[in-house]
């Protein structure tokens, strides 16, 4: 199987839909004071991808005095293709689709720095809002 053949196979798993957002300086023209904030990045913007999870533990059987159970740890994982400038420090929004196109979850975070594989990136986020 060549390599474009496994790519077109890869690119179909991109079922997900991502947004980058960049944090840049900026100057205030009336005041001349310099700040920081996040701006969408343009060709990153409803892109198509695919949100996976690694799982670092499981809910604990026992219950809590308040009646409710521990959490399971989770970390987003992105898969994207090597065309997407996704940099350290970037704010990721996720948006996972069902097969029709609907929204069943968007997750907000912070990019780490991307792993780089022939097929793609992968970036883990840390998560700041689901």
């Amino acid at each position: 199987m060549s390599f474009f053949a496994l790519q077109s196979i890869i690119n179909a798993m991109y079922t997900d839909k991502i947004d980058v957002w960049r944090l840049v300086d900026t100057i205030d023209p009336k005041t001349g004071t310099s700040s920081q904030q996040y701006v969408q990045v343009d060709n990153l913007i409803d892109q198509p991808c695919r949100l996976s999870y690694d799982k670092y533990g499981q809910a604990d059987k026992a219950v809590v005095p308040d009646g409710d159970t521990n959490p399971i740890k989770f970390q987003p994982v992105i898969f994207v293709p090597n065309e997407y400038d996704i940099r350290k420090g970037d704010k990721l929004v996720v948006r996972r689709l069902s097969f029709g196109g609907e929204v069943l979850a968007t997750l907000q975070g912070i990019a780490a720095s991307p792993s780089f594989y022939p097929t793609g990136k992968q970036v883990y986020m840390s998560v700041l809002e689901i």
